[in-house]
């Protein structure tokens, strides 16, 4: 009984310091089980999860003082922002470059116009086939500052869902910073 009580209590712990250390490394974000697994037996224990955490406060304290200031946290998190718009980027030129040039012309963006269309239709409440000041904040209320609504604004495009226009099978992650 006693075993099964610290075995469990184990559990908690450790899913408590992994849930807290995805949360130090920001939404979406997590560390992959190699990097927590130091000495690479095959499990990862209490004691690595600590030394991990340790390592990263130790790499984000810049002056070696012991304590995180507002500019140490400041940089850490320009830093985990600017990693995430490079992978954006990256995952973006691999959705819409076409040719494979590294860049993204104007005409291997998708076709907008239905999507456009439909949000017209969506904002014109008095049916003018335009959207006017007082129309367009009402839809900007009614959708709570939520990124493109229930959707997140990724329906669309020539050639399917996702803001690749489908050309990936992809339903449009909101990668694009």
């Amino acid at each position: 009984m006693k075993s099964t009580v610290m075995m469990t209590a184990t559990v908690f712990a450790v899913t408590a310091l992994i849930g807290s250390e995805a949360i130090a490394r920001g939404k979406g974000e997590q560390v992959d089980f190699a990097t927590l697994d130091a000495n690479g037996d095959g499990v990862v224990t209490v004691e690595e999860l600590q030394a991990h955490g340790d390592a990263r406060f130790t790499s984000a304290d810049a002056n070696g003082d012991g304590v995180l200031s507002q500019d140490e946290l400041l940089t850490q998190a320009e830093a985990r922002n600017s990693e995430r718009a490079a992978d954006a980027v990256e995952r973006m030129l691999s959705r819409l470059d076409e040719n494979g040039d590294g860049t993204i012309s104007q005409d291997e963006l998708p076709d907008q116009s239905e999507r456009v269309t439909r949000m017209i239709e969506r904002a014109d409440s008095d049916g003018d086939g335009a959207v006017s000041s007082d129309e367009f904040e009402e839809v900007k209320s009614s959708r709570g500052g939520r990124k493109g609504g229930k959707d997140g604004g990724r329906k669309g495009g020539k050639k399917g869902g996702g803001r690749d226009g489908g050309r990936n099978g992809d339903q449009g992650s909101d990668d694009q910073g």
